[in-house]
């Protein structure tokens, strides 16, 4: 529908298991909204978002998680309802765990292999 080619490699084990959840919110999102950059769910008043993302193999060592994870971060904390910021990432995924650290995620929680990241807004 796209014209895109999509690789065999994606979506990668850790975004292919985020992809029903992420579809569950879509269907939330209210019409012309941009639910692949942001969705954001304040019927809860929770101020939390959570970014996902998931870099096809070819471009990944690019820089391009980090470049596009700030951005996202960016744009959600500008919002004045949000006050977190909210990441998961399997234990073994060394690069994410990297972009995370590095964008200044903090480590607060585990649940099996995965872990649980939150950056604090104002």
């Amino acid at each position: 529908m796209l014209g895109a080619r999509v690789p065999e490699t994606w979506p990668g084990a850790d975004f292919a298991r985020m992809l029903p959840r992420l579809a569950r919110g879509a269907e939330q999102v209210s019409p012309g909204a941009e639910s692949t950059r942001l969705l954001v769910h304040t019927a809860d008043g929770s101020g939390t978002v959570e970014v996902v993302y998931s870099i096809v193999p070819a471009y990944r060592g690019r820089g391009l998680a980090s470049q596009a994870t700030r951005a996202l971060i960016h744009h959600a904390l500008s919002h004045p309802d949000i006050r977190y910021v909210i990441a998961e990432c399997l234990d073994d995924n060394l690069a994410s765990l990297k972009v995370l650290e590095k964008l200044g995620m903090r480590r607060v929680g585990r649940a099996g292999g995965t872990l649980r990241f939150e950056l604090r807004g104002r």
